[in-house]
């Protein structure tokens, strides 16, 4: 298992919370407060509604014209390269969510 890190963590607890906050109503809407549980394990506490975080590692494809349809490879390969990613591949994260 490839674990993630900083950046994709992040990035997909905003996911997450994002998904949660306009699938739930009533919860406060207050600033979430995240919390690493274990090694690959994240909450997010949205009011009375948590949402944790699974992180089940992570798999690479080679990144070609075809992945983004609507953007030119380039300007892809620039956000990547501003971003501090590779250019020649894409990471997909594999995070399932659990909403408690």
């Amino acid at each position: 298992m490839i674990r993630m890190h900083g950046r994709f963590t992040a990035a997909w607890m905003v996911v997450a919370t994002i998904m949660v906050t306009g699938a739930v109503s009533g919860c406060a809407m207050t600033t979430p407060r995240t919390t690493p549980v274990a090694s690959g394990v994240t909450r997010v506490d949205l009011g009375s509604v948590s949402v944790t975080m699974l992180s089940d590692g992570q798999g690479a494809r080679p990144l070609d014209a075809n992945f983004v349809r609507n953007v030119p490879l380039a300007e892809v390969q620039a956000a990547l390269t501003e971003a501090k990613l590779p250019t020649d591949r894409i990471d997909v994260p594999f995070n399932p969510f659990v909403a408690d």
